[in-house]
């Protein structure tokens, strides 16, 4: 399937617009394919936080336009 560009553009904006705890979530657990834990540990924090910071940055993401549903758990 071709890629498409303007796509690809408009998510890797958004995502770099991100606070950069948010984007760091996001990138470690849709795009690293990682698990809460994981994240956790690759940032220093508590699951608590990793799982309020995935769930603001898609919120984010969603008001952007970007997706209509939350992605499936890693």
């Amino acid at each position: 399937a071709p890629t498409d560009h303007a796509g690809v553009l408009a998510v890797r904006s958004a995502v770099g617009a991100l606070p950069p705890r948010q984007r760091a979530a996001i990138v470690c657990r849709y795009f690293g394919g990682m698990n809460v834990a994981d994240t956790a540990t690759a940032l220093n924090t508590k699951p608590g936080t990793v799982k309020a910071l995935t769930s603001q940055g898609i919120d984010s993401l969603r008001r952007a336009g970007l997706i209509d549903e939350e992605p499936a758990n890693v």
